[in-house]
Parts: C-alpha cells; sequence; structure tokens
C-alpha cells in the first residue's frame, strides 16, 4: 500500500512486514519500524542532490521523488536480491544524460533513475556504494519531471516521465507542433518501461540491450517496432507525479 503527499511517499518492502520506508523530497529515506521513527536514515541523497533542489522553493518539482523495490528483493537467488531503485535529480557533473533535452535546448540538470544495494549486514540500510544509474533525461525546466517508479506485475519497471515543464507544452525543450507528450522522438512526456537489472545478469533474456548498456528493453513494448524511443510503453502524459499497479489485474 502507498500513501502520497507532496513531498513524502511511503512504501512497503517485498518481505518487510512491519517496515515502512519514507522518501523525503529533500532527499533523506527513512525507515519507520513497527511504528516507529528508526534514528538514522537508510539513505542520504542529499549530497548527490546538490542545488537541484531547493527547499526554500515551496514549488520546487526537483529532489529525491521516487522509490522502488525489485520483487525479488527478499529472495536470496532472485537477480534482484537486496535491490532497489529510486528517481532523483542530479547536477549534470555527475555524467552526460542517458536522453538529452529535446531541440539541444539549455540542460540545467537531469533526472536519473538509480540502482541500489541493500547492505549486507544491515537490512535498514542501503549501501552508499553500490550506486548505478540506469537511466537519465536532461532536463531545462525544473517543472514536469514525474517522479513515480514502480514494478508490474510483468517484472518490469514502470517510469513516470513529465513532458519537460515549462508552461503550455511550449518552452526551449518542447518539440513542436504538439509539445513532447505526443511526439514519440522523446521520452519526455510518456511511460516507460524497461529491465532495470543489470544486463550481465540477465544473459538469457530476448530483451533488447540498451543504448547506454545499463538495462534491457522489453521488446513487447508497443512504441518498440516504430518510435526513436523504444523504452516508451504508452504516450500523452503532462507530468505523471504519482501512478500505482492495480494488485487485482
Amino acid at each position: 500500500p502507498r500513501v502520497v503527499d507532496a513531498e513524502h511517499a511511503r512504501i512497503s518492502a517485498p518481505g518487510g512486514v512491519g517496515r515502512l520506508f519514507v522518501v523525503e523530497q529533500k532527499g533523506t529515506l527513512l525507515v519507520v519500524q513497527n511504528g516507529s521513527l528508526l534514528p538514522s536514515p537508510a539513505l542520504d541523497l542529499s549530497v548527490r542532490l546538490g542545488a537541484t533542489f531547493n527547499p526554500a522553493n515551496a514549488n520546487d518539482e526537483r529532489g529525491f521523488l521516487g522509490l522502488a523495490f525489485h520483487p525479488g528483493f527478499a529472495s536470496a537467488g532472485s537477480v534482484g536480491y537486496r535491490t532497489l531503485y529510486t528517481f532523483s535529480s542530479e547536477p549534470l557533473a555527475a555524467g552526460a544524460p542517458t536522453f538529452v533535452a529535446p531541440n539541444n535546448a539549455v540542460q540545467n540538470y537531469k533526472t536519473v533513475v538509480a540502482e541500489w544495494k541493500m547492505s549486507a549486514s544491515n537490512p535498514n540500510l542501503v549501501d552508499a556504494s553500490s550506486y548505478r544509474e540506469i537511466i537519465s533525461f536532461g532536463k531545462n525546466a525544473n517543472n514536469h519531471n514525474g517522479g513515480t517508479i514502480t514494478f508490474g506485475k510483468d517484472g518490469y519497471l514502470y517510469i513516470g516521465l513529465g513532458d519537460g515543464g515549462n508552461a503550455n507544452d511550449v518552452g526551449p525543450s518542447h518539440i513542436e507542433p504538439g509539445g513532447n507528450a505526443q511526439n514519440l522522438a522523446t521520452p519526455l512526456g510518456k511511460m516507460l518501461r524497461i529491465d532495470p537489472v543489470n544486463p550481465a545478469l540477465t544473459a538469457s533474456s530476448t530483451d533488447s540491450l540498451s543504448s547506454n548498456g545499463q538495462y534491457r528493453v522489453p521488446v513487447s513494448n508497443p512504441a518498440a517496432l516504430g518510435s526513436q524511443v523504444p523504452e516508451i510503453y504508452a504516450m500523452g502524459f503532462r507530468n505523471p507525479y504519482r501512478f500505482s499497479v492495480d494488485r487485482l489485474n
């Protein structure tokens, strides 16, 4: 179950009865164990966020926005054992984005989906040295970043991306006419679907290797045969900040 507000998301890890992980936009991942807040965060991304989040600005839509646990998080034999993923903003100094902003617009930061491992010795602590960037997107405007990542029943990771920001589907990083959400040349304004596991661990998979070699693209994605961005699963979104998977079907 997930309860959200503007600056927090509370998520249960697979097999984690009585334990909630709380995402804070400012960069900290807290742990609530049996109703009590643990004194130390599981992860602190504030240094990685740098100046890409301004807590003094109530309208800043950047920061630490999403968290997802691999379905095999609690299974020792799974490629996703002790594996989790974050969605956050980072300075460009951390490395060039997988997808640059449309129209070669000025890129002021990037949004990043990254992989982490929980500590082998402490189940309430993320191993800070385990960081691996999976996919990232260059951004011009501060708003419309999306923010939710979650695994579907199919085992793939779904990523909600905003249309790029500014307003009214216009601005330096919007493709005209129509804006980004209606254009298959950019991942912005889309729902993406990928297999984020290190491809070295899924050598038998029939899914395609990504352009950066860090994940796989499902060959069953609807856009896979005609789009310039085969990661696209659905299009036409303004800012899918929060979404969830129906647990029945």
